[in-house]
């Protein structure tokens, strides 16, 4: 019904390129038509009143005149229509070949007057039967025109010009033959013959390609075989019913103009010829529809499947398209899909298409099918599952849905991803051509897969890469913002995290004696897990600082609290510095890497005994820690630091060590260096001694100098690793 109203309204289409004026051709042509036919009308009403007028020569005239302008004028409209609406698509073809079906079948009902009409309505019926006929008649030849169009050749306009002439020629002969002769014409009859050979000839010609057909489906094809036939019945019965002069069909024609009944059994001899030609061509290309059906599915399964891959991210939906696919490319009962999981050598079921996981399962006995996919290289047919020896032992267990296999491997440059297993109900139901078919899919779907993995690790890893940047800033944000403003000392630091996220930790506290702790830290490991326990041992150390007053109660309940809440494999190493207002600094050390200390321009390593928190109980742990107690006077400074800092890497693979850190450090405070000072070249030694290779820990660097005198106090902004260097930039 809706290519039905598409066909009406196009016919009153009036939108085309060329303009306004152009656009309204159409509609005046089939204005003019009208018109044209009512005035017939008209004439013949009025001979039904006097026979005179019927009679009359100028009526007679006149009448055939106004029957020439309608026919012509309609031929004009309806060439528009057909050339703004050529054949794009087989279903154009299909839809006319039932339209033409259906208008020539009204044309076999003798519903017209046998005789010259006597009553005005039988005129009027007559008039209306008449059009009806030419409107059949164009509506034959805009289908014959378009069918040869739709697979045009370089010589189809000429064999259209050369048909159009033959037509024209046969009107004009037998209406000049028959002029002064009403009579039979014995040879205007054989020369009408010989030349409905010779165009019979030439459209056979022109229709030659077909190709179209061969592509057709089994069903489109089926259904063309019963178009095709029924219109060369229904075309030769009207082109018989043309020539034969007592015909109601061939009066229908003469009564309009005549012998338009001769372009008629032309034009239905026309739609006869093609109709057979498409009749026999269809039959005969019926043996190999299964082939061309499946080489058709091929092309257009994996198109389909390249286009989920590139259009969907998930990976799931692509497991789900390629066993449906792979199901219908082989007509198979049942099919499913496995792959490999995650990080693991084990298969799991990744789709399933009628078939339930349990019956998959069954099948999965022993574990026999597994090892066999592994080692295929190519799909396998199993034609018999009771005649395949390795399978034979399911044969009775699983006989109702499966009896025959094909086993077809998923491998991404040579290795084993997977594999898609199709069934069928039935033994011997698979041909080689379904083994041929699933081979040529499965490696395309091969590929999209691996695509479609690549594109999920990659959104995941840009998600995590997106927290991790997150989590950098959040792990910042716990590091203090500025250095601490300490009466008497002169404090800077920085830290650089090797991934985005890091273990290095360090903070100011004060005690609840008054006195400022200097903190610095750093978990075993790098990454997430490391930047979980340096937040927890901030807070744990935000929560001590209030309730303790000496520097070794401090560490020793750090170690209390956490030990037992951490995984065994994780600990931290710790220093923790306090400071006098007296110039008195107390050290205790955790395990962690020693203090360099400069008193009157000596450096020494300062490394008081320590464990690690987190690996002794609380009571061993208290036995291993010893303070050592630095005085120092103005000038004098302490360097503390991660072993990210010693054990940076030069481009040869060579440790700073801390001979070299040591040696660095005194030649920074032979200037009288400010801790920031220090800082910035530390930050520029290490840069350069490393080359910009990959940082390989987290580095952290704390400098502490006894104030001179007029700079206690003094308040500054810490200074991130990454800004020190856009600043040596």
């Amino acid at each position: 019904m809706t290519q039905d109203r598409t066909f009406i309204q196009n016919l009153f289409k009036t939108d085309t390129p060329k303009g306004e004026s152009q656009s309204l051709r159409p509609a005046l042509w089939l204005a003019v038509s009208v018109v044209m036919l009512l005035a017939h009308t008209v004439m013949d009403v009025i001979g039904t009143v006097s026979d005179s007028f019927r009679t009359h020569t100028a009526a007679q005239l006149t009448t055939d005149i106004f029957s020439v302008l309608a026919l012509g004028s309609y031929f004009f409209f309806w060439r528009n229509y057909v050339l703004s609406n050529p054949y794009t698509s087989r279903d154009d073809i299909f839809r006319d070949m039932r339209r033409l079906m259906f208008m020539t079948l009204p044309l076999f009902l003798p519903l017209g007057s046998s005789e010259l009409p006597s009553f005005f309505l039988f005129a009027v019926t007559d008039n209306i039967i008449e059009a009806y006929a030419c409107i059949v008649l164009f509506f034959a030849g805009g289908f014959v025109y378009n069918l040869l169009m739709y697979q045009r050749t370089l010589r189809t306009n000429s064999y259209l010009r050369a048909l159009g002439a033959g037509l024209v020629f046969a009107f004009v002969f037998v209406a000049i033959a028959e002029r002064n002769n009403t009579e039979e014409n014995p040879e205007a009859t054989v020369i009408l013959v010989l030349l409905g050979i010779i165009l019979s000839i030439l459209l056979i010609i022109a229709i030659k390609r077909r190709t179209w057909i061969h592509s057709l489906s089994y069903k489109e094809k089926k259904r063309l075989l019963l178009l095709s036939f029924l219109l060369v019945l229904v075309s030769t019965a009207a082109m018989v019913m043309c020539f034969v002069r007592d015909t109601y069909l061939c009066k229908s024609y003469n009564e309009f103009i005549h012998p338009l009944n001769i372009l008629a059994g032309f034009l239905f001899l026309a739609i006869e010829i093609c109709c057979e030609r498409i009749f026999w061509t269809t039959l005969f290309s019926l043996p190999n529809t299964s082939v061309i059906e499946r080489r058709t599915f091929e092309f257009s399964s994996v198109a389909y499947l390249n286009r989920i891959a590139a259009e969907s991210t998930d990976i799931e939906k692509l497991y789900d398209t390629v066993t449906q696919l792979s199901q219908q490319a082989t007509r198979a009962t049942g099919a499913w899909c496995e792959v490999l999981k995650a990080d693991s050598e084990e298969l799991r079921i990744a789709a399933m298409n009628s078939l339930t996981e349990k019956q998959i399962v069954a099948l999965h006995d022993r574990h026999v099918l597994h090892d066999i996919a592994r080692n295929l290289q190519e799909p396998l047919l199993i034609q018999s599952l009771e005649e395949f020896t390795p399978l034979a032992f399911l044969s009775r267990s699983v006989e109702s849905y499966v009896k025959s296999l094909i086993i077809a491997p998923l491998r991404d440059s040579g290795n084993f991803v997977g594999a898609v297993y199709v069934v069928n109900t039935t033994s011997f139901a698979f041909e080689n051509e379904d083994v041929r078919a699933l081979a040529a899919f499965v490696s395309s779907a091969s590929v999209a897969i691996e695509n479609a993995r690549l594109v999920e690790d990659s959104l995941t890893k840009e998600r995590y890469q997106r927290e991790l940047i997150v989590g950098r800033q959040i792990q910042r944000k716990l590091l203090p913002q500025h250095d601490p403003v300490v009466t008497g000392y002169d404090i800077c630091a920085f830290s650089d995290p090797a991934l985005e996220v890091g273990g290095d930790y360090f903070d100011y506290f004060t005690l609840k004696n008054g006195r400022t702790v200097v903190v610095i830290a750093d978990v075993s490991g790098k990454g997430i897990s490391a930047a979980f326990y340096m937040a927890k041992l901030k807070g744990v150390c935000l929560a001590l600082s209030h309730v303790v007053e000496s520097l070794t109660e401090f560490v020793e309940q750090i170690n209390a609290t956490l030990f037992g809440s951490m995984e065994r494999q994780m600990y931290i190493t710790l220093s923790a510095v306090m400071l006098g207002d007296d110039g008195t600094v107390r050290i205790v050390r955790a395990g962690h890497t020693p203090a360099l200390v400069s008193t009157r321009g000596d450096v020494r390593i300062e490394k008081p005994s320590g464990l690690g928190i987190g690996l002794a109980k609380p009571a061993f742990f208290t036995t291993c820690i010893k303070e050592a107690t630095v005085q120092l006077d103005e000038g004098d400074s302490i360097l503390l630091f991660t072993d990210g800092v010693n054990e940076s890497r030069s481009p040869d693979g060579i440790e700073l060590g801390m001979e070299e850190l040591c040696t660095v450090y005194a030649t920074v405070l032979q200037n009288n260096s400010a801790p920031k000072q220090v800082i910035d070249t530390l930050s520029s030694r290490l840069r350069s001694f490393s080359l910009h290779t990959l940082q390989h820990d987290d580095m952290t660097v704390i400098a502490i100098r006894r104030s001179l005198a007029g700079s206690s106090g003094q308040k500054t902004e810490t200074v991130t690793h990454e800004e020190r260097n856009l600043g040596h930039g």
